[in-house]
């Protein structure tokens, strides 16, 4: 079983003024973006600078997986750093309740790309308004907070 290092990515990906979300496959099962956790980390990170670049390789990573999408990690801006109580399909690492330092970065894309789900990770991929998606009543609740600390909703 892959342990839980306390440590997330989030991609939020931006077209035409509308947002990629899709149903996770995997818990919790949820609308949300591509996310994932920074497995590259042998331990809990501390949210040094110096960790960016490894943030940045997992969010590219866990874009693709999920999405199909390809972006390189400079197209990608920070838009968010924050710890939050969020749940977790793994067991963690220090025998801690669930939290998760997450990174969450923006890319915008064009039409050349077009996502594909992938079905172990995610389904019914679509591309929401801001309005559509504060009124999704199956938002994944971390995203939902961390969509308003942005200003997205």
């Amino acid at each position: 079983m892959d342990l839980c290092n306390h440590s997330s990515v989030g991609v939020i990906v931006e077209r035409d003024g509308k947002f990629l979300l899709f149903q996770r496959q995997k818990l919790p099962i949820a609308k949300a973006p591509a996310a994932g956790h920074v497995d590259e980390f042998d331990g809990i990170p501390t949210g040094d600078v110096t960790e960016e670049r490894t943030f940045r390789d997992a969010a590219v990573r866990e874009l693709e997986e999920e999405t199909g999408l390809r972006v390189r990690p400079g197209q990608m801006k920070l838009v968010l750093t924050t710890t939050r109580a969020n749940q977790c399909r793994r067991k963690t690492i220090d025998g801690a309740k669930h939290w998760h330092l997450w990174r969450v970065y923006q890319v915008h894309v064009d039409h050349q790309q077009e996502p594909r789900g992938n079905d172990s990770e995610s389904a019914d991929l679509a591309w929401y308004t801001a309005s559509e998606i504060a009124a999704l009543p199956d938002l994944e609740s971390v995203w939902r907070e961390m969509f308003q600390q942005i200003g997205v909703i």
